[in-house]
């Protein structure tokens, strides 16, 4: 494990940067607002210790975002990335889906291992391009039918995983 406790002062790299992995560290929030990454193909700050997603919403060319096994309790801040094709945010403390709408272009989001609670969180009318979801590991699983429900409710889904 790093150190690295936030992202910041990327200034003089931000315009060229397609790819920023950092991973493995203690950064506890994105305070810095990356929206000179005009060309940021490609986000990983999976295992820090960020409790919430901002300062991200105007990354127009962002595809990839994984904040998986941070400390996040809200889905939040991401209806901006019109180009976001995979979300990975697995292993965090989600218990609340906010605004997704603009995220057409979204084909993979992973939800494993959260504290989701209801179908309707996940507002699959919204995300007509799903194709990758998984769900597992939520207290949601306890619905009666869900499997059902799911396959209902995202049928461009391939590939599932309760």
């Amino acid at each position: 494990m790093n150190k690295i406790k936030e992202v910041s002062n990327l200034q003089g790299v931000a315009d060229n940067l397609r790819v920023l992995i950092m991973s493995k560290n203690q950064i506890e929030g994105i305070k810095y607002p990356l929206d000179a990454m005009k060309n940021l193909d490609v986000l990983d700050l999976h295992e820090n210790k960020i409790t919430k997603i901002e300062n991200i919403s105007k990354l127009q060319s962002l595809r990839v975002l994984n904040l998986s096994n941070n400390h996040i309790e809200v889905l939040e801040n991401i209806s901006g990335l019109k180009s976001l094709v995979e979300l990975n945010l697995r292993k965090n403390r989600i218990h609340t889906i906010g605004d997704m709408t603009g995220l057409n272009s979204l084909q993979k989001l992973y939800l494993s291992h959260n504290n989701i609670t209801s179908i309707d969180m996940v507002k699959a009318d919204v995300l007509p391009s799903i194709t990758d979801l998984t769900l597992e590991n939520n207290p949601i699983e306890k619905m009666p039918k869900f499997q059902a429900i799911i396959k209902e409710k995202f049928p461009s889904v391939q590939y599932l995983n309760l």
